[in-house]
Order: C-alpha cells, then structure tokens, then sequence
C-alpha cells in the first residue's frame, strides 16, 4: 500500500496545536491508523508519545460510528472542534461540530468519485497536486483560526456557535440564483449554510447565477446584466475551503 502526506500535512498540525489539543479518530484498521499516525507524528508531539491521544477504533467500531463520547474530556461537545472528510460517520449530534475537509485524492483510484458519483480524475493523472499555501489545509487552518478567535475573543461559550458564525461568513454578501429544480436541494441548503441568500427568480439584488448549462435564460440573464455565472462546484469548494472561491475557476461549460 502506498500512502503520501498531504501538502502542508506536518505544518498544519503544527500550526493547529498551538489552539488545539488533538486527536485521532478512525473506523479504519488499528494497525494502519497508528501506522498512519507514525508517519504524521514521529515524535509523538501532536498525539501524544506512543499514540496516546489515539482512539482505537476496536471501541469506535462497537458504537457503528466515530463519537466524542470515547475522546477523553471531549465529552462537552461545547467545546470539541471536529475535521472529517464524510459526516456520515459521525451523528446527528455532533453534525455542528463538524468542519469538512475536501478529500485529497492524490492516487488513481475507483474511489475518486464527485457528489453526483462520476468519475473524478485524480491529482497523479492530472498531473499536478494541491500547493503548500493554497491547498485545502491551508484554507481549513485558517477556518480553525478564526473559530478559534471568536470562541476566545468574544462571548461564546460554545464553540458550535462560533463554528455557525465563521461558516455563515463565507458567503455573506452573496445571492445565488438557482434552477427552480434545485430549490431546497443540497446544494442550495449548503449555500445557505455559508450564508448565502438562495432565490429561484432573477433580481437586480442578485450576485450569482449557479447553471448546468451556458443556453439557459437564466444564464443568458447573468452574461447580459453582469452577474457572475457559475457551476455547482462553486458553492461546494467555498463550503471545503472556508472562504469565496474566485468564480472564473467554476465556469458553465457545454
């Protein structure tokens, strides 16, 4: 099996616990994930010496699902911070603690697959890979900072209310005109989570145009009055990247 570190995999952690104290927790096979962890943290400086601040995933794996009940002192969720890739392997309780973190699917893989379940090209067969200060840890330690600033700064008390704040930031500022289809769809309830305001009918208050297609009226309507007009893909890189994408890498092709 081959594994490769991220870019700025060792810099965020790092970076991280000067705010944070860490831990792992896995579904995957024990051996592997302190395997892992060894190659994350060869010092044990972030986890701990001898992985202590590891959950072992035989006692995850009883409960069916990742939980901050095993995490010692994580049992206030006021207070725990969660980075996941799914969270559909975490409950319904802790969905507010959860800031999601874009794949990196660096090697060609069957499980290199989009929302909609096509087939996405991994980095290796693109040729390329994410960059230190651009990639998608670099924009999630910047998610964590202000969390984290808001939660000690201000009158917070839970960081889950910090998290909503720092979230809702995102997309403040922005109207997103959808196909009436999309209306209460994921895409549309994720672009509200961000904190933007989602309309199906064009207006002059509108900011962007999200379209499958370059033909449609509505497209049409963004090129002719100036709005900026984009692909799902949009909404769902600013919500891994915690902050507004430029629209002109998300454009309606044929």
């Amino acid at each position: 099996m081959l594994t490769k570190l991220r870019p700025f995999a060792r810099g965020f952690l790092e970076k991280a616990s000067a705010m944070f104290e860490m831990y792992v927790c896995a579904l995957a096979d024990e051996d592997y994930e302190r395997a892992v962890v060894k190659l994350l943290d060869p010092d044990g400086v972030y986890f701990g010496d001898d992985g202590e601040r590891v959950v072992s995933s035989e006692e995850l794996k009883r409960r069916g699902m990742k939980s901050l009940v095993v995490i010692p002192g994580a049992e206030a969720a006021a207070a725990a911070v969660i980075l996941d890739d799914t969270d559909t392997a975490w409950p319904s309780v802790h969905q507010d603690n959860l800031i999601l973190v874009d794949r990196y699917l660096y090697f060609a893989s069957a499980a290199c697959r989009r929302f909609n379940h096509s087939r996405l090209e991994s980095l290796v067969e693109q040729g390329r890979d994410e960059g230190e200060d651009d990639g998608s840890l670099a924009g999630v330690l910047d998610a964590l900072r202000r969390v984290h600033k808001v939660f000690f700064d201000g009158n917070c008390s839970d960081v889950r209310d910090a998290i909503r704040e720092v979230r809702r930031q995102v997309l403040h500022g922005c109207t997103v005109v959808f196909r009436r289809s999309d209306e209460g769809s994921a895409v549309w309830s994720l672009a509200e989570r961000f904190g933007a305001v989602c309309q199906v009918d064009v207006s002059e208050t509108a900011t962007h145009v999200v379209a499958e297609h370059p033909g449609t009226q509505k497209a049409q309507w963004a090129r002719d009055n100036n709005k900026f007009l984009v692909n799902q893909d949009w909404i769902k890189a600013a919500s891994f990247r915690w902050c507004r994408q430029g629209e002109r890498a998300f454009p309606v092709l044929i």
